[in-house]
């Protein structure tokens, strides 16, 4: 499916924080197979809830001593530790981080390094290795750019990864979100972005068009040039491009798209069905099917 920024905004993101991901979320979504409704809505309950609805990509630690003492009782079980400590991010991730996920201890500096960044805030050095042979990009040297464009991937990757698909198919909010925060914490806001997300669907129209798959394909035109680009916004960027669709592929045009000039379309390509938008001036109808002739018999 392909959602919008009123999507978005319905869940409590800016307009300019909309703006600013729809693309990004739209195309990486597509090329993950978060598809459907419950998938899509799982998707961005858990990222608005983890960046603020989509205003922090980066964690905060600047915490008061009350803070740590709330929020990091394990490291900080006295008040005197806490205060010697607060309003210090670097030394608070470098001590609440260290020794565990892949992270060196204290004085390493990884804790600090490799805190929480990206739409899903991805933390710690085991997981910033395995973004980087999953995307090709070394984040290991160069942490900052899970927090700047790499925010959406870095969602995407951590999605992936520990198979939250299949919990968001089977609506079970409360592993998603163990797998996620590794217990149970924002749990209400999380239930509440979820069911904002699923009203936004429904009234918007969206609900009934993020399965891709539960619709029978009718193709209804076919890919005029060598090759046409599918894209997951009517925008020529690298950012929107979902796959090549080679002369004669047939589409199935399922309505206009949001800028004039091009079609949202659904395509089978290797077994999966994909949709998008393309420009309409290169797709040319199929020719109708003959009906057959004659009166159907009755079932005997």
């Amino acid at each position: 499916m392909l959602i919008t920024r009123e999507v978005l905004t319905r869940m409590g993101a800016t307009g300019p924080n909309a703006d600013r991901y729809v693309e990004a979320l739209n195309a990486e979504m597509a090329r993950h197979a978060i598809d459907t409704a419950p998938r899509v809505v799982h998707f961005l309950a858990q990222t608005l809830h983890e960046s603020g609805c989509l205003r922090l990509t980066e964690e905060n630690l600047n915490y008061s001593a009350d803070g740590l003492l709330k929020v990091f009782p394990r490291y900080f079980p006295a008040r005197a530790e806490a205060e010697a400590y607060a309003r210090k991010p670097e030394r608070i991730g470098n001590r609440v981080y260290c020794g565990r996920m892949g992270n060196g201890p204290e004085a390493s500096g990884d804790g600090f390094r490799y805190r929480g960044r990206g739409l899903i805030q991805l933390t710690g050095k085991d997981n910033y290795r395995a973004l980087a042979r999953w995307c090709g990009q070394d984040v290991v040297a160069e942490p900052d750019r899970v927090g700047s464009e790499l925010a959406v991937q870095s969602a995407v990757f951590f999605w992936e990864r520990n198979a939250l698909n299949d919990l968001a198919d089977i609506d079970d909010l409360k592993a998603i979100t163990r797998r996620i925060n590794g217990g149970l914490n924002g749990f209400a806001d999380r239930r509440e972005l979820l069911e904002k997300g699923r009203h936004a669907l429904r009234e918007l129209g969206l609900a009934g068009s993020v399965a891709p798959a539960s619709v029978p394909f009718a193709p209804t035109h076919r890919v005029v040039p060598l090759q046409l680009n599918l894209r997951s916004a009517p925008r020529v960027s690298p950012a929107t491009l979902l796959a090549s669709l080679a002369q004669g592929t047939e589409v199935e045009v399922r309505g206009p798209g949001a800028v004039a000039g091009w079609l949202r379309v659904r395509v089978m390509l290797g077994g999966t069905m994909r949709e998008g938008v393309v420009a309409e001036q290169y797709l040319a109808a199929l020719a109708p099917q003959p009906r057959a002739r004659g009166r159907a018999r009755a079932a005997m």
